[in-house]
């Protein structure tokens, strides 16, 4: 089985080159049919109306095929000409005007115009996903007549969302915006004016609870994938660009009045088999899960002075941007609390519950320190004069709910796995029983597809605690073995992160 450089089988490069082979053909046929403006070809047109026709389901569904299997094959991206590709990206363009222009009561026509602009938006982000350098591609209109069809689908979607016929709409929204996510991320340069418009109707949607299928597995469960899309595309924002984060955080914060009333587990996030919680909460705590210092760690080399220094100074910067975001968070939900504690109770009441049941899985690490900052603010309100009787009894349950859950975790966890630093100081004998314990919960995350920001937050808060280890041992063979400890797990880090 012989293989290529990139680690791609003589195969399936040869099947990749019949693919673009394919490719190429079906865009000559569509050029010369466009130059000569002749569209009778029923293999490749329909007709919208007597002005307008657009390329026919058959053939873009041939196209999002031929364009995958093109981009699973890194060495042949290049290999597809510019031509071809502003050719496909102007028809998906001119697809997508027709179809809007075109209005009709007939279910079966709107369908078809429904799907065709559809799987045009879809082959557009693919074209993107080529990463092609040339200009050509990346040409505004491009970007935001999709995203405009996008965000007028959305808002019909939610218009019309108790009628019958919604389920094929919710696929198609769903099939759109797959993509979206991996574009975002690839991308170095994102225009403001489109990101906040991503952020306003994603965030709308992530908290949105008017809109429910309970009634209807399916159409649940298509819409559950919505969501999760929408919290993925929030969080390759977050990623990509830091001069958004306050904005996305608080326009996420701005719509806790949509949440629901009501805690109904179909509606909500499933975590694992048995435990659920909102998208909203899981949404915040995958940004702030994504503000790590891996980007240092995983490219440190050795325990010299000055890379440990450089972690150290990346550690402090992050956590306290970390801290910002969670003391903001924990602030905004209980100043609405204080302000009208009858109207904003079960917020945050629904709020400490997902964090109860998060903060003991290791996918959701993070859940941990919010409840700590959470918890402390709570039991400061018992120091003001002025919180009414109300406020207080409501707080006193929580406070209780909460330390109860602590309790419950304490309870569980065997004398012998009770690790912190002090007690690995005195007995140096536990660390490599404490290192497992990181290593069982970093094979936790990795399982989980979801998981990846709360590896890399985990493999941080081990080399952590290394480093306080290593600092506060004087005694020269203790020293030694930490220090061994440190290398072996940086050599671990760089060769997981070529993999992931």
């Amino acid at each position: 089985h012989t293989t290529l450089a990139t680690g791609v089988s003589i195969n399936e490069y040869a099947l990749g080159k019949q693919y673009l082979n394919e490719f190429n053909n079906l865009m000559e046929q569509i050029r010369v049919d466009t130059e000569k403006e002749d569209y009778s070809n029923q293999e490749y047109w329909i007709h919208i109306d007597d002005e307008n026709m657009c390329l026919n389901e058959r053939v873009l569904q041939r196209c999002q095929l031929l364009l995958k299997n093109i981009l699973n094959i890194s060495e042949l991206r290049n290999n597809v000409t510019l031509n071809n590709l502003v050719l496909l990206l102007d028809s998906m363009i001119k697809n997508i005007i027709n179809c809007e222009s075109y209005t009709s009561l007939d279910d079966k026509s709107s369908g078809i115009t429904k799907r065709i602009t559809n799987m045009s938006v879809h082959i557009i982000f693919s074209v993107f996903l080529l990463k092609r350098p040339e200009r050509e591609i990346y040409l505004e209109k491009y970007i935001l007549i999709p995203t405009a069809y996008l965000s007028k689908f959305i808002n019909e979607i939610k218009e019309n969302y108790l009628s019958k016929n919604i389920h094929p709409d919710l696929v198609l929204l769903s099939q759109s915006i797959q993509l979206l996510p991996a574009y975002i991320r690839q991308n170095t340069y994102l225009d403001d004016g489109f990101l906040t418009k991503l952020i306003y109707f994603f965030a709308d949607i992530i908290t949105d609870s008017a809109i429910t299928f309970t009634s209807n597995a399916s159409m649940q469960h298509t819409w559950d994938n919505i969501k999760a899309l929408s919290s993925d595309v929030l969080v390759a924002i977050f990623q990509v660009v830091p001069a958004q984060r306050l904005f996305l955080i608080n326009e996420l914060l701005s719509n806790i009045d949509k949440l629901p009333f009501k805690r109904v587990q179909r509606t909500l996030n499933k975590i694992s088999k048995d435990k659920y919680a909102t998208y909203f909460t899981t949404c915040l705590l995958t940004l702030l899960a994504n503000i790590n210092s891996f980007e240092v760690l995983s490219h440190q080399e050795g325990t010299t002075d000055d890379t440990i220094a450089l972690f150290k100074r990346e550690k402090k910067e992050q956590e306290k941007l970390a801290s910002d975001f969670i003391e903001h968070i924990n602030q905004t939900i209980l100043k609405r609390f204080l302000q009208n504690s009858t109207k904003y109770r079960y917020i945050l009441e629904s709020f400490v519950q997902d964090l109860v049941i998060l903060f003991r899985l290791p996918t959701w690490f993070i859940a941990s320190e919010v409840l700590s900052s959470l918890l402390n603010k709570l039991l400061s309100i018992f120091e003001s004069s002025s919180t009414s009787s109300l406020v207080e009894t409501s707080c006193l349950q929580i406070v209780g709910q909460i330390g109860s859950a602590i309790f419950d975790v304490k309870h569980s966890t065997l004398s012998k796995q009770d690790n912190n630093i002090v007690k690995l100081y005195n007995y140096p004998e536990y660390i490599p029983q404490f290192l497992e314990s990181f290593n069982r919960c970093i094979e936790y995350t990795r399982m989980d597809p979801t998981g990846l920001s709360s590896y890399e937050y985990i493999q941080c808060k081990e080399f952590e605690k290394l480093l306080e280890l290593y600092e506060l041992n004087s005694d020269v063979n203790n020293i030694s073995n930490i220090d061994t400890y440190m290398k072996e797990f940086l050599t671990k880090v760089t060769d997981l992160k070529s993999i992931i």
